[in-house]
């Protein structure tokens, strides 16, 4: 696939303790940058706080995939209290 322009991530997962996740979450922000992320919003199910909705922008879908595979982010993700495997849908501006 040819690279696209700006990409959306959205990353839906369940985590053990929202205070505990946002803590590692904001934690990742310098890696986050570094990284390619452009931009990035947070939602949490209102009736559920512990299913978090997260959105990432990228310049390009090479960005999205390199970050996506950092192994620093699963540590991460997990040391964050991720609780089973994310749900992960990339899209593109078009």
């Amino acid at each position: 696939m040819s690279d696209l322009g700006e990409v959306l991530v959205v990353i839906r997962h369940t985590v053990a303790d929202y205070a505990t996740w946002r803590r590692g979450y904001d934690d990742f922000e310098p890696q986050r940058r570094r990284h390619g992320v452009t931009g990035a919003e947070v939602f949490v199910d209102p009736d559920d706080e512990t299913r978090v909705t997260v959105l990432h922008r990228f310049a390009s879908l090479s960005d999205a995939q390199d970050f996506l595979s950092m192994p620093e982010l699963k540590e991460a993700m997990g040391a964050a209290g991720v609780t089973e495997a994310p749900d992960i849908t990339i899209a593109s501006r078009r």
